[in-house]
């Protein structure tokens, strides 16, 4: 009888996951629309939770008419998300900097696979020492949901997808992670995230969970 493999290494997404970044967007993004007269409801901001944000930006751009280009309503809110991370604003979840630094210290390889910019994820860096590497949005050529950014950091960490953990919130991500054939934790923060095969839903998030608890979760997904 075949062995289970052991949790060799937990992949966390970022955005939703580890940081409550999303009302800085949504921030910045209602910011834009309001000097060019627009008001959207609240449902709408929340309803592209875990878009990548060039898509994001493109929707802004045609609600403007194009008075504002992509490229542009992309540079402006990524640069306004770095100046307030180098400012150190850096909005940990509950339990979720704990969590991290635990896993770590058991010996257990930590890595970020995030749909952020290269850009926002380098004045982050300083801030995750516990991360091996990060996987970005500029790593890949196809974003969340598909699984290419989850695939990449397995294949640069030298494991299978039966020897990772991956943890994540959002409808695009858990899907991505589903795909990749890892078992995974959602801590879903929108209701479109639903069970699924090798997935665990956690709506409470990540506050109180232990090594332990993963590598439990973990031995139960695969």
């Amino acid at each position: 009888m075949t062995r289970p493999a052991a949790m060799q290494a937990v992949l966390f997404d970022f955005d939703g996951t580890l940081i409550d970044s999303e009302p800085m967007w949504w921030e910045h993004e209602k910011d834009i629309l309001t000097r060019h007269g627009i008001a959207k409801p609240t449902s709408w901001y929340y309803g592209h939770k875990g878009q990548p944000a060039p898509v994001t930006a493109l929707e802004i751009s045609e609600l403007l008419a194009g008075v504002m280009s992509p490229d542009e309503v992309l540079e402006e809110l990524e640069s306004r998300i770095c100046e307030r991370y180098a400012a150190g604003e850096f909005p940990w979840l509950p339990g979720a900097r704990e969590l991290l630094t635990a896993v770590h210290g058991r010996g257990i390889r930590c890595v970020v696979v995030t749909a952020s910019a290269k850009r926002i994820m380098q004045t982050v860096a300083a801030s995750l020492p516990q991360v091996e590497f990060i996987v970005d949005g500029s790593d890949v050529t196809r974003s969340k949901p598909d699984p290419e950014c989850y695939l990449q950091a397995m294949d640069r960490l030298g494991l299978t997808a039966d020897e990772v953990l991956i943890i994540e919130d959002s409808l695009p991500g858990t899907t991505a992670a589903t795909a990749s054939g890892a078992p995974v934790l959602a801590v879903p923060t929108t209701p479109d995230v639903g069970p699924a095969p090798r997935r665990l839903l956690r709506p409470e998030g990540l506050e109180g969970l232990s090594v332990d608890d993963l590598e439990e979760i973990f031995r139960s997904l695969t």
